[in-house]
């Protein structure tokens, strides 16, 4: 392992960039050297040889009393057991994008109370289960962008009260519910593009009233309910480009009157009538609007 640091003094250095180029077991004596820069607020490793890695460092973490940030990228953990991060107070970002990570177990990331961020892209996680993340107070960012996602479990996420944006993009999601995102009641950006979902359904997001921005686009909806938007007064942004949608409820934005930019680009749309976009009219009057629609068979009443 080789580590580049900001101060090479000893217990000066502050940030640690770390190679890992050899397979490093729990007990490498290699680990100990750390104790000699005990100030790290910022670590990161960069497995180099597949195998190298294949366990969490969780101890040196636990040592590292000022680690604020910690990244760990392209190991090989499949798994984040139970407890493994748990406690850890001082930590304020976490990165374990691309680490072949398949399973997060119930309590992986249990009462980290200053974690604000956690990047769990590009891994290999197959679904979400209950418990995972909990007595989360500052997490405002949660990651999980391209993955093998196929199932949320309902009120997987219902400890996350703080939680503003949540990405789910470029996965295999395939149906969701009001009770996918129980509990989320402050996020305003959700993460939806590049799934498998064919419906929306009755009130699929009204646990979620302070919602900005929603990304729908490049899925397979072909049914949206009347009621599917009901509550979300703070929407602005809706996507629905790339999706298999033919007709669409008369009075499907009665429920997210606030709504200026809307992507409707790229579906099976054959009409289009004024009541569709009624709620939502006078926003499209604005500078700052998009209002986006196109098909080859497409005929507009207006």
């Amino acid at each position: 392992m080789y580590c580049y640091c900001n101060n090479n003094d000893l217990q000066n250095a502050t940030t640690a960039n770390c190679w890992v180029m050899s397979k490093l077991e729990r007990n490498d004596p290699m680990w100990n050297y750390f104790t000699s820069q005990i100030h790290l607020e910022e670590l990161t490793f960069a497995v180099r040889l597949t195998d190298s890695l294949d366990h969490v460092p969780i101890e040196l973490l636990r040592q590292l009393k000022n680690l604020h940030t910690v990244a760990i990228q392209y190991a090989k953990f499949h798994e984040i057991v139970e407890h493994t991060f748990s406690n850890l107070n001082g930590i304020v970002k976490l990165n374990l994008n691309r680490n072949m990570i398949i399973t997060l177990h119930k309590n992986a990331f249990e009462n980290m109370r200053n974690l604000t961020a956690i990047d769990l892209d590009e891994n290999r996680i197959s679904e979400i289960n209950r418990d995972t993340f909990v007595n989360l107070p500052n997490l405002r960012k949660l990651s999980l962008n391209h993955n093998n996602i196929s199932i949320v479990h309902d009120k997987a996420f219902k400890h996350l009260n703080s939680l503003q944006e949540l990405e789910l993009n470029n996965n295999q999601i395939t149906s969701i519910t009001h009770e996918t995102f129980y509990g989320l009641r402050n996020l305003q950006c959700l993460g939806l593009s590049n799934n498998e979902i064919s419906i929306i359904g009755r009130r699929s997001f009204a646990e979620m009233p302070e919602l900005i921005e929603l990304e729908l686009g490049h899925n397979a909806i072909t049914y949206i309910s009347e009621k599917a938007f009901d509550g979300m007064h703070n929407l602005q942004k809706l996507r629905l480009s790339e999706n298999l949608l033919v007709k669409l409820p008369q009075d499907f934005l009665v429920g997210a009157p606030g709504i200026y930019f809307l992507d409707l680009r790229i579906n099976n749309l054959k009409t289009m009538t004024f009541d569709n976009i009624k709620p939502i009219i006078t926003n499209l009057y604005g500078i700052n609007s998009h209002f986006y629609l196109n098909g080859e068979y497409f005929d507009s009443h207006f």
